[in-house]
């Protein structure tokens, strides 16, 4: 069995190879690097209800604790913000990141963004979340 096969088999959730831009954030309490308070641009993919890929320009260590600011579906200007932890790197600034439970709130709309990206990936997305998406 080869690395990748090996991945995929300990994997606990379907993921969704979809890139979401987005930006995100070192919590406040992680004492393994400075704190940051500004937002940093990155971009996700490989993203399950557990965990994503992050891809950035910065270099963390592992086990940093981040906050991703993903763009919700219905507003433009609200995000829906998910805790993690870094638990792996290529070291190539793409960290894998697992997720904090989600609060019970943003279950629904972590949902929408998933299904509003596959279907804009294909360019169905004017059609299905048309009267979802006012602007704030």
């Amino acid at each position: 069995m080869n690395n990748i096969e090996s991945v995929k088999n300990r994997r606990k959730a379907s993921r969704l190879d979809v890139p979401i831009n987005l930006k995100y954030r070192i919590k406040e309490e992680d004492k393994n690097i400075q704190s940051t308070a500004y937002l940093i641009d990155a971009l996700i993919k490989d993203i399950s209800y557990n965990g994503c890929l992050l891809l950035t320009n910065e270099t963390l260590p592992l086990n940093t604790a981040i906050e991703l600011l993903i763009p919700s579906v219905q507003f433009e200007c609200e995000t829906i913000n998910v805790e993690g932890q870094i638990i792996r790197t290529n070291n190539k600034n793409e960290y894998g990141i697992s997720f904090k439970p989600l609060q019970k709130e943003n279950i629904k709309s972590f949902g929408d963004i998933f299904f509003y990206n596959m279907y804009k990936k294909v360019g169905l997305e004017k059609n299905i979340y048309a009267s979802l998406a006012p602007i704030c």
